[in-house]
């Protein structure tokens, strides 16, 4: 018997850039699409924002309604949280037999509904909430719903071989959403500081830049730190070319950063990154061993790191091979076994 089910999240089939959720959900989709007697159709949320919103609500809703009548027995939501709320919304409002699976994007749940941004009610009657934290996990469980279960987050790990730098300077890079709240300004600082000091290294930076944020007027006089454009970290080529580097820079408090899939790309390629004490990285980077988690906003702490490594006071090539061998704890295959799916039900 065939499983029929709704997924219904951010996918960019335009696309665009990915953002980290995007990608996380073309994955979780290849997955749910590999798996035995499952029929998914996918349902792309990635204009639920700015004008004529309501409408497209409305749209992707009759679309949910139609597609129950035709068989779909289940759906899975994954997308931020408040697009997400409006249509857990509306399915708690209708009488549609649908199982519901809330797969949360980001950290900010627990925190969202704390401060009533979000109604409790409208979590308890979903079959499973799934989170990348067990923080996340129990700030939910603090209000009384107890049908949440923690899944990190995942990529297809791909078997990337150190290659030897020759580089005549240390390589830095960055790779995620270029805006100030992932840490770019502090980025940008420690390297001022650094080139005062006469210190040979480069910082590349990947991302798409926010709107509105003059990133590139920011690095115009900055001769060591450039901005490359987009990279897909899609393809086996485009993690060997991320390997070339040494350190992998990633500073962030954002507020709503729950497991960050930088981290993963960081590891897969076998670069320790330098990351902030932040959220739930402390969960995810060993200090020393993978990384480091430096105290947010600071950018002299980011600077004296940063020296450490430019003066190769620190064996990165120990640490690179630590990096290779903790991306297999979270490969896409050992995290989303056909186990998981069947013990929460959604095959």
């Amino acid at each position: 018997m065939t499983n029929k089910i709704i997924f219904l999240g951010r996918l960019s089939f335009n696309n665009t850039p990915c953002a980290g959720e995007v990608r996380k959900n073309q994955i979780l989709l290849e997955r749910l699409t590999s798996l035995p007697n499952v029929n998914v159709t996918p349902i792309d949320t990635i204009n639920c924002v700015g004008r004529f919103r309501k409408i497209r609500y409305i749209i992707i809703f009759v679309k949910i309604i139609w597609l129950s009548f035709l068989g779909h027995k289940k759906i899975i939501v994954s997308t931020h949280n408040q697009v997400a709320y409006r249509i857990l919304w509306m399915l708690s409002k209708t009488r549609l037999k649908l199982d519901t699976f809330y797969w949360v994007i980001g950290g900010s749940i627990h925190r969202e509904i704390e401060n009533k941004q979000l109604d409790l009610k409208v979590f308890k009657f979903i079959n499973k909430i799934i989170v990348e934290d067990i923080d996340i996990k129990k700030g939910i469980e603090s209000f009384g719903i107890n049908n949440v279960v923690v899944v990190p987050n995942f990529k297809p790990i791909l078997s990337i071989e150190k290659t030897p730098h020759n580089n005549p300077y240390k390589k830095f890079v960055y790779v995620s959403r270029i805006t100030s709240l992932k840490g770019c300004d502090i980025i940008i600082s420690a390297s001022r500081f650094l080139n005062q000091k006469k210190l040979p290294f480069s910082i590349d930076f990947y991302g798409p830049i926010e709107d509105g944020y003059p990133f590139e007027e920011y690095i115009e006089n900055v001769g060591n730190v450039y901005y490359k454009g987009f990279l897909s970290l899609k393809n086996k080529e485009d993690y060997e070319f991320l390997n070339t580097y040494d350190v992998l820079l990633f500073p962030t408090f954002y507020p709503n950063e729950g497991f960050p899939g930088t981290i993963i790309d960081s590891f897969m390629s076998g670069l320790p990154i330098i990351t902030t004490d932040w959220r739930f990285n402390r969960h995810v980077v060993t200090e020393g061993k993978t990384g480091w988690l430096l105290p947010i906003q600071d950018a002299f702490s980011l600077e004296e790191k940063m020296e450490e490594i430019i003066l190769d006071r620190i064996d990165l090539k120990t640490m690179s091979y630590n990096c290779f061998e903790e991306a297999r704890r979270y490969d896409t295959k050992n995290v989303l076994n056909d186990d998981f799916f069947k013990t929460i039900r959604i095959i």
